[in-house]
């Protein structure tokens, strides 16, 4: 009450004692607060209502007054599946730079087809090779995507303000400039990369690629906010509870039948401790889950059910089962993706100390072998 009077001294707030409403509409609400000259007619501003009336929910005043508790009438909700990694931009982006590079090197195919001691006598070598042309700015790129590629490591470190652009666009950038830095790199090597310290980081990158697509199916089981932000378990609850909603709906018998068998899914498998044993159950889970989906369809079939109602209630299964399953198992999840980013930045480090002894080397050789760099 204090906290209240001060506001109401300080300004801050307005408080309109012994009011009535007059109207609600979709912007505004009409009020009649009592004055000295009577009543007068204020109209406000809103955005909710809220109708505090009692410990009794007044179902037949607000039935009446038009607001339906129906819940069948309710819109559903967005799935409540990770979102924020932008990988569908980040696989277009990637799919067509795999088709300018693929284009490459079907347009100089006579020259990556040759075996490496007839190259010098092609007359595309000094254009293809490594050390020259258009391979040598090709290297060039791959190593400045590589360093734009980091910076995302930048963007999500906790500790630093660097707070431009969000966190979705970031990792649709690191997806595509990751596939992009490869490309450049193979056709940088000539499309035969060597025993050297540029053959290398050229296996270290494609190892590196490698990783982080396993990372990005981790990545996809860690709840997120649209922003890329990573929720916190209760937020994760929260969502869970959402969907109760959508099991009432349709195929009661049915559906409490699915539900059960979510649940039990979620509740069955036992995960381990270590990363392996993580892993291991991240993708057993998986696998019962499609096992589930597929009985679902049988016996939804069998009991003469709506093949819409059928895909109604799997596509709600899902989504349930993804969530129980954050919810339930939300420190595994979250270990699974420590662990993976702990190794894959072991060797991004490993792969950015190649890159430089390789740009070390072909300077050298560069500049005391006459740009015979290769």
């Amino acid at each position: 009450m204090e906290r209240l009077e001060e506001a109401l001294a300080a300004g801050r707030l307005r408080v309109l004692f012994r009011s009535r409403v007059r109207a609600i509409r979709a912007t505004e609400v009409e009020l009649d607060v009592p004055g000295s000259a009577g009543d007068e007619t204020v109209t406000l501003a809103n955005d909710d209502v809220f109708v505090l009336v009692g410990g009794v929910p007044p179902v037949a005043l607000l039935e009446r007054a038009g607001a339906s508790l129906d819940p069948s009438l309710r819109p559903v909700p967005a799935a409540p599946g990770e979102r924020g990694a932008g990988l569908v931009r980040a696989l277009a982006i990637g799919f067509g730079v795999s088709l300018v590079a693929l284009a490459w090197a079907l347009w100089n195919l006579d020259y990556y087809v040759l075996p490496l001691p007839e190259r010098p006598a092609h007359p595309l070598h000094a254009f293809l090779r490594p050390g020259m042309g258009a391979g040598l700015w090709l290297g060039i790129a791959s190593a400045s995507l590589i360093a734009l590629n980091l910076l995302y490591l930048v963007r999500r470190a906790p500790g630093l303000r660097l707070r431009l652009g969000s966190l979705q666009a970031w990792m649709t950038g690191h997806i595509a400039t990751g596939v992009l830095a490869f490309l450049c790199a193979c056709l940088h090597a000539a499309m035969a990369p060597r025993n050297s310290v540029g053959g290398h980081a050229f296996w270290a990158l494609l190892v590196l690629l490698v990783t982080g697509a396993i990372g990005r199916y981790f990545y996809a089981y860690v709840p997120r906010a649209a922003n890329g932000r990573e929720l916190d378990l209760a937020e994760v609850k929260t969502r869970l509870g959402r969907l109760s909603d959508e099991w009432d709906q349709g195929q009661r018998r049915f559906r409490e039948v699915a539900r059960d068998e979510v649940c039990r899914l979620i509740d069955a498998r036992q995960w381990k401790s270590s990363f392996l044993g993580r892993v291991l159950g991240l993708f057993g889970v998986q696998r019962d889950l499609r096992r589930l989906i597929a009985r679902l369809h049988r016996e939804g079939r069998a009991q003469g059910i709506d093949e819409e109602q059928i895909a109604e209630t799997v596509a709600v299964a899902r989504r349930a089962h993804r969530t129980a399953l954050m919810a339930a198992h939300y420190e595994d999840l979250r270990a699974i993706l420590s662990s993976w980013r702990w190794l894959h930045r072991w060797m991004a480090a490993l792969l950015v100390l190649l890159v430089v002894l390789h740009v070390v080397n072909a300077f050298f050789y560069g500049t005391f072998f006459d740009g015979s760099a290769g």
